[in-house]
């Protein structure tokens, strides 16, 4: 290997130590900005195939996906062999909208004090509880949630309303936090909106809401953290 691409390999190295492992070990009492102490969170996170280019995103979408793998590639056969395979595959994974997400949820996982409780659910080819309900945020149960965070993939639709039902299940929840980059596919917005309404009626559970990307229903967020008590953050 020459000098040259000694230099390039260890930049490189840094450049994805600093995006992909660091934020594993970070806390942050925020997630995009909002408080999470002193609440029982449920993170609702999209997984749907646009968070990484893939399937059913935007023309958009597939371009920012196949650019992202393009560069991905580039960087590994800069460096070679399986060190630059283990670059690459690292580089494409951490910049899609799917890796921001992760880079926030994660430090926001581990910041919350052990007195709180939280769950995660995943909606893109299903709508997935990571836990049948909630659990105590000891040390324990945050790195299990930042390791099954990491290993996130992104596929499938967007069901929404399948995935907001799912979160009013949990009796002790008093913040729910909705992140998504498209349109719903298993319900319109105003169904959508009608059915949390009701779910919600008597529970005054807060929702708030992150809109990822161009092609992310705005107003659909931004309506459904006003009618519950939250508050909508675009990126």
């Amino acid at each position: 290997m020459t000098r040259a691409k000694v230099a390039l390999t260890l930049i490189l190295l840094g450049t994805t130590g600093l995006t992909s492992g660091c934020y594993l070990f970070q806390t942050s009492e925020t997630f995009y900005g909002l408080k999470t102490s002193g609440q029982k969170v449920v993170f609702v996170v999209d997984i749907s195939g646009s968070m990484e280019g893939k399937n059913e995103g935007t023309i958009q979408d597939r371009v920012t996906g196949m650019a992202v793998q393009a560069s991905g590639n580039a960087i590994g056969n800069a460096i070679g062999g399986s060190v630059g395979s283990f670059v690459g595959q690292q580089t494409t994974s951490e910049v899609t909208k799917l890796g921001g997400a992760k880079r926030e949820l994660i430090p926001a996982i581990q910041g919350l004090p052990d007195t709180s409780s939280f769950s995660i659910i995943t909606f893109g080819n299903e709508v997935k509880p990571w836990l049948m309900g909630m659990t105590g945020a000891d040390g324990k149960s945050r790195n299990i949630a930042a390791a099954f965070v990491k290993d996130l993939e992104a596929n499938g639709g967007t069901p929404a309303r399948r995935a907001l039902e799912e979160a009013f299940k949990y009796p002790d929840a008093t913040l729910i936090f909705f992140v998504s980059d498209g349109q719903p596919t298993d319900s319109s917005a105003a169904d959508i909106l009608g059915r949390v309404r009701e779910l919600n009626a008597q529970r005054h559970v807060v929702v708030s809401t992150v809109g990822l990307g161009g092609d992310q229903d705005e107003k659909f967020l931004t309506q459904l953290a006003a009618e519950n008590g939250g508050h909508y953050v675009k990126k």
